[in-house]
């Protein structure tokens, strides 16, 4: 199975990197391929290749009522996405984790992608332990 795991992230760009990275890593180490994409500087790329989608992204306020624009304009423009399984992600944040959780799985479900699983992440070992789990 061939996955992509985009990220959306402007104030803690790296911390979303590491977790899409150690994701893909779990999804590997199930002998399957994936793709880490930074939705923010990669906007021309296309997901229809992909069996698989992990999106996340970090708040966009202070308690998560709004995540970043970019998230359902890059969905909206990366090809055919509908029907396709997918998981959604944010980082721990003390007061905005699940609003944002949630209002990033509006988004996604909006573009018609069949969500499996969704998760706050604490450590990029729960990462790990999701890119593993999101196999089957």
């Amino acid at each position: 199975m061939r996955a992509a795991i985009v990220f959306f992230a402007s104030k803690h760009r790296d911390r979303y990197r590491l977790l899409a990275q150690k994701i893909a890593e779990g999804f590997i180490s199930q002998g399957n391929q994936a793709d880490v994409i930074d939705g923010e500087q990669e906007t021309d790329k296309r997901l229809t290749i992909y069996q698989y989608l992990v999106i996340g992204c970090e708040p966009s306020s202070l308690f998560g009522k709004k995540i970043p624009a970019s998230v359902s304009r890059f969905l909206s423009q990366t090809g055919t996405v509908g029907g396709k399984r997918s998981c959604a992600f944010t980082a721990k944040h003390p007061l905005a984790s699940s609003r944002a959780l949630s209002q990033l799985m509006k988004v996604m479900e909006k573009e018609g992608l069949f969500l499996t699983y969704s998760e706050i992440l604490v450590n990029p070992e729960q990462a790990e332990s999701l890119g593993k789990r999101i196999n089957t």
